[in-house]
């Protein structure tokens, strides 16, 4: 949900990475970072309009103030939200515009904000086989390894026409590679669009590589679309133990710790089965437990409070195109929802 604009300071900032136009769930929408002094954030604005502004400043590298935006926490991250009453405003600020795709070491990757391009030298380990996911009804290629330099290791998922172009063991340097990081782990991926990153051989390193030390995993990830919802059940809790209470009428009596409390303050704690397509395979369906954690984020990327009905959470959850999934093949726990933005 977004944070409204009243008492957010002005933002002072180099605007770098305009995105082209995407689209998710009907909206239109464009990307940027926005660096300011101390940090590099991520940006959204829903008014495409601006879109000629906002590269105009990134290509001129001219400092900007922002004003009337909005602070958007629905994916994790706080995100800046532009909106068509934020003001754009030429200013002067005391430091430099700095380049935000300079080579940087594998280990420093750690230190760096989700959503940011880096240039990164590593050396290709672990390359899988090509397979087909599917993004917005449109096959698309993936391919992941690992690149390793003295400093350590990431995985590295390739999509669309960088597939199949690297070679296992051999060196490259990827410029213009995106950060992500899920609740499982942190690693790279080429862009959503392509252009944007350079992929091209580079010299071998004289310093020893690290071995890459990974464990077989249980989660899985991919795109998944939710066909139908199997369970979806609401239980209000307490606000001081989260054990469930009883209702009775604008009162609410904890079943644990006896407390009596206003029914509107309880907790609400959702609980859900969802029967949900991997990667655009009809022969891949899976039932899928979602608990409260990942309700809530289901709940965010619908632009649902938490006080929703059954069935105006269920008919969102059917209206929502296709998502980034993570899910353990052991427990059939969905874990982790994201938007399609890569």
């Amino acid at each position: 949900m977004a944070e409204r604009s009243e008492g957010l300071p002005e933002i002072s900032c180099y605007i770098h990475a305009v995105s082209p136009v995407k689209k998710s769930n009907g909206s239109s929408y464009i990307n940027c970072d926005l660096q300011t002094e101390t940090q590099v954030v991520r940006a959204v604005c829903f008014e495409v309009g601006k879109k000629q502004s906002l590269e105009s400043l990134a290509n001129q590298k001219s400092p900007v103030k922002i004003r009337n935006y909005t602070i958007s926490k629905k994916y994790g991250r706080e995100d800046v939200v532009i909106t068509r009453k934020t003001n754009l405003i030429p200013t002067v600020v005391h430091y430099d515009y700095q380049e935000l795709d300079k080579n940087i070491s594998i280990s420093t990757i750690s230190h760096v904000a989700g959503e940011q391009l880096v240039r990164v030298k590593g050396e290709v380990q672990q390359l899988s086989s090509t397979k087909t996911v599917v993004f917005d009804e449109v096959p698309v290629k993936k391919q992941q390894c690992f690149i390793v330099d003295p400093s350590g290791f990431i995985k590295l998922v390739l999509y669309g026409k960088h597939a199949d172009t690297l070679e296992e063991g051999k060196v490259f340097s990827f410029n213009r590679v995106r950060v992500k990081i899920t609740k499982n782990e942190r690693y790279v991926n080429t862009p959503k669009n392509e252009s944007e990153c350079v992929i091209s051989p580079d010299e071998s390193f004289t310093e020893a590589l690290p071995s890459v030390e990974t464990t077989v995993s249980p989660v899985l990830e991919g795109t998944g679309e939710i066909l139908g919802v199997t369970n979806i059940s609401k239980t209000q809790c307490c606000c001081s133990c989260n054990k469930k209470v009883f209702i009775n009428g604008n009162l609410a009596t904890c079943e644990s710790c006896k407390m009596v409390q206003k029914a509107r303050s309880c907790k609400v704690q959702w609980y859900l089965r969802l029967y949900i397509e991997v990667n655009g395979n009809s022969q891949q369906r899976l039932r899928l437990t979602a608990f409260n954690d990942t309700a809530n984020k289901l709940l965010r990327i619908g632009n649902l409070a938490p006080t929703a009905t059954h069935e105006e959470f269920t008919q969102c959850m059917l209206n929502l195109d296709p998502l980034f999934i993570s899910y353990d093949i052991q427990t059939n726990k969905l874990i982790n929802v994201d938007i399609i933005d890569i």
